[in-house]
């Protein structure tokens, strides 16, 4: 087995794809504490949740199309982001 290295580089396409990753991650998880606060009888939160979530989901096909197109185009140096130093961090 190699020895994993860390990237030096972060392409905007790989942060936004991780970031995309991240929204449907929560949305999941927020849907899933939802149902059980219906279950609980809290049928107006979860109304309130359902319409929040809808938003997100409908952000999230303009998110998957744009994140398509920034792949197509591969990565750009405008679009890539250095890992600064450990050093730098604190």
């Amino acid at each position: 087995m190699g020895v994993e290295t860390k990237p030096t580089e972060y392409y905007l396409a790989d942060i936004l794809d991780r970031l995309y990753q991240n929204q449907l991650a929560l949305d999941t998880a927020v849907m899933e504490l939802t149902l059980r606060a219906e279950r609980q009888g809290a049928t107006e939160t979860g109304d309130n949740v359902r319409s929040a979530l809808q938003t997100i989901g409908e952000n999230a096909g303009h998110i998957k199309q744009g994140l398509a197109k920034l792949k197509v185009q591969g990565p750009h140096k405008s679009s890539c982001l250095r890992r600064p130093p450990c050093d730098s961090l604190f």
